[in-house]
């Protein structure tokens, strides 16, 4: 049995598998050798074809993937699906309080790679959020050793706002797609993950956030602080969720809240040029 242990921001993971894998240069940087009680185990199995499941259906996420729950409701089930094909070629399947079985179908998986892909249908944001964690859609600088997270959908500007921040005011990029938010010793730190959508950004490493950016797109710059209510709205809207449990929903909303009361959060809307990083620059120097 072949075994690679990861850590995602303060989550402990070990994927086994008796099939032989390589592991992605992006995964590498989150191996870790560490020990830890509540370590989530997932087990990779490679199938000729998909056994059938005795399960209830919950719905159909989007085209790529469908949710079921065990017949006792005990445990969660995903099956995803080949956009091409419109086949099934992997299953999500709970074993356990914190296992799971990763089933792969032999013809879309002849070599396995552990990379940010695969491990799309591993449903870590389940167990980071069972260690107070939230992943937040979000561009991730870091600037003179703090985070500041640009939010928004998808298109308004995120990557634009980090490259401007890079460019004009030495900023790092930590991930060009998402960030891990979570609260320790009554402060707010963010996380890298190995999810970065196209941005192809990400990096392995904490820092203390300085500040929520909410951007919206305008041929002027004008920032407003928002307060504990919209910032509970802004930062829902822009996590990942899972719609259809819940206690998840429930765990994100307690987690959102404390994040709220804490957290400095801005609704910007700014250019795309050098004098939306000097605006923004003074708005928080008085953070």
């Amino acid at each position: 049995m072949k075994k690679i242990p990861l850590k995602i921001a303060q989550t402990y993971f070990n994927i086994n598998s008796e099939n032989e894998f390589c592991v992605g240069k992006e995964i590498e940087k989150y191996i870790c050798n560490e020990e830890k009680e509540n370590t989530i185990n997932f087990k990779i199995t490679v199938v000729d074809e998909f056994y059938a499941l005795r399960c209830k259906f919950v719905m159909n996420v989007d085209e790529r993937m469908s949710v079921f729950k065990s017949e006792d409701d005990l445990y969660e089930y995903r099956i995803f699906f080949n956009l091409i094909t419109k086949e099934p070629c992997a299953l999500y399947k709970e074993v356990g309080e914190n296992s799971a079985e990763i089933v792969l179908l032999k013809r879309y998986f002849e070599k396995i790679e552990i990379n940010s892909d695969l491990l799309s249908y591993f449903a870590m944001e389940k167990y980071l959020l069972k260690d107070g964690a939230i992943v937040l859609h979000s561009s991730f600088i870091k600037h003179n050793n703090e985070a500041i997270l640009f939010t928004a959908p998808s298109g308004t500007g995120k990557s634009t706002q980090a490259d401007l921040w890079e460019k004009y005011s030495d900023a790092e990029i930590i991930n060009g797609d998402r960030s891990i938010l979570m609260v320790e010793s009554d402060e707010i730190y963010a996380y890298g993950l190995p999810f970065c959508g196209t941005s192809g950004i990400d990096k392995n490493t904490r820092a203390k956030v300085k500040a929520i950016i909410y951007l919206q797109q305008s041929p002027t710059n004008c920032a407003n602080k928002l307060y504990e209510k919209d910032i509970i709205k802004k930062i829902f809207s822009e996590t990942t969720k899972n719609l259809w449990n819940e206690e998840y929903i429930d765990m994100a909303g307690n987690i959102i809240e404390n994040l709220a009361q804490k957290v400095v959060m801005y609704e910007y809307s700014c250019t795309k040029y050098e004098d939306a990083v000097l605006y923004l620059k003074d708005k928080l120097e008085v953070v």
